[in-house]
């Protein structure tokens, strides 16, 4: 059986067939194709345009898309001095564990993500009983597999309050002892700005 679990494909940064590096704004195709002999069931090919065409009617691509090649930044990681974790990071921890526990956390997240322009979905495919959504992080052009489960209603709001006290829990600084603000209780309406809206659904593209 092949295993649908959410290992993080990313972007290469030159052609599959040719070998050429791709340029600043070039466009390229991205296609996932199934590999049972893969780890995680797919492999991730990038493609020059000319060589995509060239190579497309022997393709069998599980899924495909175009885009514009970014090239990694030059920018040294910054490091806050309190260390925050937002959706992204919790989002990139969850899949790293890959415990079924936290699917309905992912889905929730990449909807975060989607909203904040963080990740773009790409395409989304049925794979067996499952139904996969497939994302590209806007600026790494990493692509993030996650499965759709379907939540109804009143399960996609709990999971959002859920997800939402994760985040506060994890990006909130606690005052110092010293501050006149210590042990007080946040004032009303005072939100993470990752919580999720609560207009988030489950709808699939």
């Amino acid at each position: 059986m092949i295993n649908q679990e959410w290992k993080i494909k990313t972007r290469a940064h030159t052609c599959f067939v040719t070998g050429q590096p791709f340029v600043e704004n070039e466009p390229f195709y991205t296609a996932l194709f199934e590999d049972g002999g893969d780890e995680d069931g797919f492999i991730r090919r990038d493609y020059s345009v000319a060589a995509w065409k060239q190579e497309r009617a022997q393709l069998k691509p599980f899924s495909h898309w175009r885009s514009l090649y970014e090239p990694p930044s030059t920018e040294p990681a910054r490091r806050e001095v309190v260390e925050k974790e937002g959706a992204e990071s919790l989002l990139r921890r969850l899949i790293d564990e890959d415990s079924p526990l936290t699917e309905n956390t992912r889905f929730i997240l990449a909807l975060m993500l989607e909203r904040k322009k963080t990740l773009k979905e790409t395409d989304s495919r049925s794979l067996g009983s499952a139904r996969l959504r497939i994302y590209e992080h806007g600026k790494t052009g990493e692509v993030f597999i996650i499965r759709d489960p379907q939540l109804k209603l009143d399960q996609l709001e709990s999971i959002q309050r859920e997800v939402s006290d994760m985040l506060a829990s994890r990006t909130t600084t606690p005052a110092s002892p010293a501050s006149p603000e210590a042990g007080q209780p946040p004032e009303a309406g005072n939100t993470p700005s990752e919580t999720p809206s609560s207009e988030a659904s489950g709808e699939s593209a």
